[in-house]
């Protein structure tokens, strides 16, 4: 069977699945990924014989693309701000959508020369990277629940050469994280020759078990932290979907952690503002659902904050970013 053969037969199969609507292209993708040639050398040599290595390999991931498994999946790769990041079922494919979120957070570090800033919830890192590449002067402080999505984070991370600008925590939200962290042995410390993770929080589970704990950190709350030492700023992409809404075919393979933000789905958002709000963070950016601005804005405004919400390209509301105005009432 040569490459066109291949194609064709792909193509077929990738057509009789009605969620699938750029078959060929997507054909052309999987065999590029197994071949690990360029779209050119496809066209250009069709009549190449494919071995049976090659073509189990092929008609393997064309199954579980029939079956909707993201294409991102399976190539481990996605596009995202002019990059490509890897990608596996451990963490939510990145969206274009989220492209506006970080040009807003650019927009706002550059324009009030911010330094220390925070990311919730940086899944496979894709945000967090993106804002450091853009902003050279920035330092970053990342956290994640999922100790699995800090792995393919750190990944990234070590690939974009960005191990000393941005530091990963596991934990829920910003609990006990603060810019005084960074640099220092409570982050989540990784080696970018070994791959190493190096957790010294007692409490946390240890990839290396060579490694010795440190002293637990202060709290970063407001009760220990003065808000003049805090994060300048604050911006997350967490789960908003509501628990009981249906999934599409292909986003029901990405892990429901990141997907699903409680009963109404606005939950976390609600726990971000409210906690930023009592530590006064200048500055808050994040995404949200196309119809939870009335749920949040009334949050906003009581939690002291000054929001402005943005469309995407659709016309849809699809996040906020906010300023800390005033103490809470």
């Amino acid at each position: 069977m040569n490459i066109q053969d291949a194609l064709k037969i792909a193509t077929q199969q990738l057509l009789a699945n009605p969620n699938i609507t750029r078959a060929r292209l997507e054909a052309e993708i999987l065999l590029m990924f197994v071949l690990q040639k360029k779209r050119e050398f496809l066209h250009g040599h069709s009549e190449c014989e494919l071995d049976t290595q090659e073509k189990e390999a092929f008609f393997s991931l064309l199954h579980r693309r029939v079956q909707n498994e993201p294409i991102q999946y399976l190539t481990q790769r996605v596009s995202f701000f002019s990059d490509e990041f890897y990608v596996d079922e451990r963490v939510l494919i990145p969206r274009p959508e989220s492209e506006i979120l970080i040009q807003k957070v650019c927009e706002i570090i550059e324009s009030e020369n911010l330094k220390n800033i925070a990311e919730i919830g940086i899944g496979s890192g894709a945000l967090s990277v993106s804002v450091a590449k853009m902003c050279k002067k920035v330092f970053i402080t990342a956290t994640d629940i999922s100790q699995k999505a800090l792995q393919v984070a750190q990944k990234n991370i070590a690939h974009f050469g960005l191990n000393s600008r941005i530091k990963l925590v596991q934990t829920s939200l910003l609990d006990e994280v603060a810019p005084s962290d960074f640099g220092s042995d409570f982050a989540l410390e990784y080696s970018a020759k070994s791959s190493t993770m190096i957790s010294p929080k007692p409490s946390k589970k240890r990839l290396d078990s060579s490694v010795k704990p440190s002293p637990k950190p202060k709290s970063s709350t407001k009760n220990t932290l003065d808000s003049s030492l805090d994060f300048d700023l604050v911006f997350s992409n967490p789960p908003y979907i509501a628990d009981d809404y249906p999934l599409p075919p292909n986003v029901a393979y990405e892990p429901k952690r990141a997907l699903f933000g409680g009963k109404k789905g606005s939950e976390v958002l609600e726990s971000i503002i409210t906690m930023c709000a009592k530590r006064e963070i200048k500055f808050l950016a994040c995404e949200m659902g196309y119809d939870q601005r009335e749920i949040l804005a009334p949050l906003l405004a009581s939690s002291g904050y000054n929001a402005e919400f943005y469309k995407d390209l659709s016309g849809l509301y699809r996040g906020f970013v906010a300023r800390f105005c005033k103490a809470q009432l």
